[in-house]
């Protein structure tokens, strides 16, 4: 009886008579989820793996540098050929079970293999045989409260619908959120912009002004200087202040005197 047989619940019919191009050479047995190297050697995917935990080299020729990563699976002859093997069932000695179909006898058909309870997936611990599970079911408490369980289920399957499209609303406000506030953040530039322009153009204005009127100081001190180019000038013009006043105020006392 082979330790393989033994840990996956079952042994080979005729182990003699099995292949020798489908033992593995680690562990000697038929393979199992067989994986092939590149130097093209077959291995069990554990039994490779085992060995690259301590040398990372291929387990026959020696060559260098191999990883899991490196490995292929098997092709379809080789798993037809390990498949077709006959084998017998250790918990209830049922026969030339192919060991492809070993799997679905266990779940489906063997009345001695360990079985978890049909309302496992609401939390049941019960472990027990094909043949104990019918009397459990029908005193199963899970079982019973099915209907609320599935009620419950229901309802919370629908609270996490709504949940995510909630969530899904929420991120499109935020993306929206998001676009307002650029274009807020470009519209204040743009008036930023605006403001410091304008102020610039008044500005250039007023000092476009000061300097028109500038422009006639030249002038006007010309002219003055002009009227005033030397103190012969000045006393002249004195002379002729002089000369005119009296005149004036005698004219101005003859008319008030005939008009009193």
């Amino acid at each position: 009886m082979s330790t393989e047989g033994i840990v996956r619940g079952y042994d080979f019919m005729d182990a003699s008579s099995i292949d020798e191009h489908v033992i593995c050479a680690i562990c000697a047995h038929p393979f199992i989820d067989p994986v092939v190297t590149p130097c093209d050697h077959t291995f069990c995917k554990t039994c490779i793996k085992s060995w690259f935990d301590k040398k990372s080299e291929c387990y026959l020729c020696r060559k260098g540098g191999l990883s899991m990563k490196a490995l292929r699976p098997a092709n379809h002859c080789m798993m037809n050929i390990l498949d077709k093997i006959l084998v017998r069932c250790l918990a209830c000695e049922d026969e030339n079970i192919r060991r492809g179909d070993f799997a679905d006898h266990l779940e489906n058909h063997c009345l001695y293999h360990p079985q978890k309870c049909s309302a496992s997936d609401l939390k049941c611990p019960w472990v027990g045989l094909r043949n104990q599970a019918k009397s459990h079911h029908s005193a199963c408490v899970f079982e019973t409260l099915r209907p609320a369980f599935e009620d419950i289920l229901t309802r919370l399957h629908t609270i996490e619908k709504e949940n995510k499209s909630l969530r899904s609303e929420n991120n499109d406000l935020k993306e929206e959120l998001m676009t307002l506030e650029r274009e807020y953040n470009e519209l204040e530039g743009v008036i930023k912009n605006n403001e410091e322009h304008g102020h610039s153009r008044r500005t250039g204005k007023n000092v476009s002004k000061s300097k028109k009127s500038s422009d006639y100081a030249p002038e006007l001190r010309d002219k003055h200087h002009h009227m005033f180019t030397s103190d012969d000038d000045k006393d002249e013009t004195t002379r002729n202040i002089n000369t005119h006043l009296p005149a004036t105020h005698e004219g101005n006392a003859n008319a008030s005197h005939k008009h009193s």
